[in-house]
This record gives C-alpha cells, structure tokens and sequence, in this order.
C-alpha cells in the first residue's frame, strides 16, 4: 500500500466503518488490510494516550485512594471509566489495571506489617521478605478482587474495553498463533527445515524470530536464514520500531532473513530494507520466487550457545 493510500484511509477510519471503505478501495486492497489499518491507528490512539497520562505522574495508590473515596460516593460499576475521561482518556483497561496494582500492593504492605515484629527489628530483619501477590493474576480474573466495589468496576472495565481488555489480548494472540502456525505449514509442505521460537528459547538465544531455517533459502534472489510472522499491518512507527528492536539484531546474529507482515504494510516504510538483508512481503512467497540452498554447516552453527547480547545496527 502506497502511503498516500494508507494516509487517506487512516483519515477516512475516523467517521467510517473498514467494511465501507473496504467496497470503495476493493481495487487497490481488501478488507483485512483495512482493517490492519484500523487497528494499528486504535492503538496509536491508545498508545499516545496512555503516555499523556504517565506523564501526569500520579502515583498508584492516589489513584486507588481516589476511586475509593468516589466508590464510596456513588457507588457506580462505572466509577473508574468515568475517571479515564478525566486523564486524557487513558484506555478503561489500562487505568483500572493501575489501581489494582496499587490495591494489591497495600494489601500486602498490611499482610506484612501485622507479621512483622516491630518491637524487634532485628528479629523482623531476620524474617524472610513475605511475597507480594502478583496483581495481574487478579486483574485478568477480577473474582479475586476482595473489594466488591473494585471487582464490579474492573469487570466493568472489561466489558467495555474493546481494545485494552484481557479477552482482545487473548484474541490477538490466538490470530498471532494462528499465522505463526501458517507460516510453519508453508515451510513443512517445502520440506524446509527449521527451528521455531520455542525450540530457539531452549537453546539459549533470548531474540528469536518465528523460524530459522536449518536450509537458508533465496527469495528474488535474497538469501534468507530466517522468518518473522507479524499479524500486523506494518505502519511505518510500527515498522520502524521492530528494525530496531528485533530485525536488525536478528540479521546481526543470523544473517539476512524475511518479514512476513500478514495484513499488509506501508511501501515507502519498508524501500531499501531488501537490500540490506530484511526482504519484506505481505504473503509467504510463491514457490516460484523460491530457491533452496544447499548449506550443511548451518545447523551446526546452531548448536553453539549465543553471545550475552546483540549487536544492532
């Protein structure tokens, strides 16, 4: 998609649904890349929004203490969606996570207190630290919440966050999972082999891409040594983001590869990339654009335990 497209539909999405644009520019691109756009520009609004409010810096537990005392007022399911209207519209989600980490945390500064002596601080020193409870297993499953008014809120939060809440998450994991499992059907009908995510982690190495393949192939003539699979529409912030984070250091430590952005990308984010060793495509490559390499020693390169860090370029 070129990015005088990308741009207009980017200011279409404002007031229009993807499935309307999708009939109009049916031409030039499809449904599921509008939508791609659509939900990378929700998320640059949430994104931008949830920065504004870090940068208010207002602590956690006043937070918490402003929900209680509004609770307490109103006694409203929606207390903590109302608040989000007042600090920059910070994601529903986003806030109410917040305060239960806030709430989690005072109620083991209390739990901790009562079993500390502090009559004795010596012996108090002595006594192993007690551990504080992990605020996201309460915050994905809000029954643990001993807080009613706190627990009905963050439920709330759930079902009216469409884009911030643990089910969209779930969700866009499981179409996440789902290309990474096409991509590794693609390369199982070759007959290519590989190593996956997983079976990189156990081996040591902390960046992995989604395949690194035992039997580097050529792409229009690019040799590729690995393969990333985005479920993403590739925007040029988001773009420019994983080179840096994740695609340069993959060509670093294992030579030029291929990103496979599923939903589409913009063109002009991506120009040169080819040549410098990251091909990108909107698809898995025709069996004509693709050339097996005969390389032997690749596996056991593989075999050596990777360096303590990357070099990015």
């Amino acid at each position: 998609m070129k990015q005088s497209l990308y741009e207009e539909i980017c200011h279409r999405l404002i007031t229009e649904e993807p499935a309307s644009l999708a009939t109009e520019y049916c031409n030039v691109t499809n449904l599921k890349t509008i939508e791609g756009v659509n939900l990378r520009q929700i998320q640059s609004i949430g994104r931008r929004r949830i920065w504004k409010f870090e940068g208010l810096k207002i602590p956690p537990a006043e937070l918490l203490e402003r929900f209680l005392v509004r609770w307490n007022d109103e006694g409203s399911v929606d207390v903590i969606e109302k608040m989000t209207k007042e600090l920059h519209l910070v994601p529903p989600c986003y806030l109410a996570r917040v305060i239960v980490r806030a709430f989690v945390e005072s109620l083991a500064c209390k739990v901790q207190s009562i079993t500390c002596d502090l009559d004795d601080l010596e012996l108090a020193e002595s006594k192993p630290a007690v551990k504080r409870p992990s605020h996201s297993k309460w915050y994905r499953d809000p029954t643990l919440i001993t807080h009613e008014g706190l627990r009905l809120n963050v439920q709330h939060c759930h079902s009216v966050d469409t884009h911030y809440s643990p089910a969209m998450d779930a969700f866009r994991n499981s179409i996440g999972k789902e290309y990474e499992d096409r991509l590794n059907a693609y390369l199982d009908r070759l007959g290519i082999a590989y190593l996956d995510e997983p079976g990189m982690r156990r081996m040591g190495y902390a960046r992995t891409p989604d395949a690194v393949l035992l039997e580097p192939i050529a792409v229009d003539g690019l040799v590729v040594k690995w393969i990333e699979s985005k479920a993403w529409f590739g925007d040029p912030p988001s773009h420019a983001t994983y080179l840096r984070d994740q695609y340069w250091p993959y060509y670093n430590r294992f030579g030029p590869g291929l990103v496979i952005y599923w939903f589409g990308f913009v063109d002009e984010a991506v120009e040169g990339h080819h040549q410098k060793g990251v091909a990108v495509l909107g698809d898995f490559p025709e069996d004509s654009r693709i050339t097996r390499i005969e390389s032997p020693m690749m596996d056991l390169a593989l075999t050596h335990r990777p360096k303590e860090c990357d070099t990015e370029e």
